[in-house]
């Protein structure tokens, strides 16, 4: 394959085990226009859990332990209280 115009490539902002999304750069092209690629090859591994997810900015690590707050239903009805709890694999 040969590349439509000179050029380079910019910088590639993953790496193999990051997490990307639709909207995740994967790289960029120093030379404004369009870049046409007739051959990708890519790995996408999907899956699945039954299990919550915590976001990593909820968790906080006390003496080695990882911690969470979790909304507890509270005395009064409608009411809930933070509560924080040890997290496990």
């Amino acid at each position: 394959m040969a590349a439509p115009w000179n050029g380079i490539v910019g910088d590639i902002p993953v790496h193999v085990g990051d997490r990307v999304t639709t909207t995740t750069t994967l790289t960029t092209v120093d030379k404004p226009g369009g870049l046409e690629v007739q051959f990708i090859r890519a790995r996408l591994i999907w899956g699945t859990q039954n299990a919550p997810v915590v976001p990593v900015l909820a968790v906080s690590r006390i003496g080695g332990q990882y911690f969470a707050f979790v909304a507890e239903p509270g005395t009064k009805s409608g009411s809930y209280v933070a509560h924080q709890k040890p997290l496990s694999a």
